[in-house]
């Protein structure tokens, strides 16, 4: 899969890579390791090495019950490490999930032409922890509150941005 995932960016050469979820499968019967820290830092390495912007978000495996690191551990490594091409940041705190992020791209007149929402959908339910009823659980209402304020201060931004440069003439 990662000789995959190489061939892949050096060929299309991308300006960035969002991973979305499951980066890490720590199943022990089936993967053979609890042990989710050392396959991100294989992806994380591997991503470095290709030079290319990266976020990683993550999905219900990265972090299963049994894993041998948690979420905020994970997230610390992404956010902590100092990789240059990394863009991963935790939270908002008062947010649920450790990689709720917005990436925004601007135009040349400074107006953000497009946003790239990305949300943790954490793991499974707290009723089928082990996973072995397949129940995921799914992206929190306070996430949506917050992608709602998100989108309503950057078309506040964009609309300042917009009134600058067309100001109203004074009578």
């Amino acid at each position: 899969a990662l000789n995959a995932v190489a061939s892949m960016i050096t060929v299309e050469k991308p300006d960035l890579v969002i991973v979305t979820g499951d980066i890490v499968y720590p199943v022990p019967f089936q993967a053979g390791t609890f042990n989710n820290m050392k396959s991100a830092e294989i992806f994380a390495t591997l991503m470095e090495n290709l030079q290319v912007y990266w976020l990683p978000v993550f999905g219900n495996h990265d972090t299963e019950i049994y894993s041998k690191y948690n979420r905020e551990e994970i997230a610390q490594f992404y956010e902590n490490s100092g990789f240059r091409y990394c863009l991963f940041k935790s939270g908002p705190e008062d947010v649920d999930g450790y990689c709720n992020n917005i990436i925004n791209i601007k135009n040349s007149k400074g107006e953000i032409t497009q946003s790239i929402f990305t949300f943790d959908s954490h793991s499974y339910t707290e009723h089928d922890i082990f996973g072995i009823g397949w129940k995921y659980d799914n992206i929190h209402e306070n996430q949506v509150e917050w992608y709602r304020d998100c989108v309503k201060k950057l078309t506040d931004y964009n609309k300042s941005v917009s009134d600058m440069k067309n100001p109203v003439p004074s009578s």
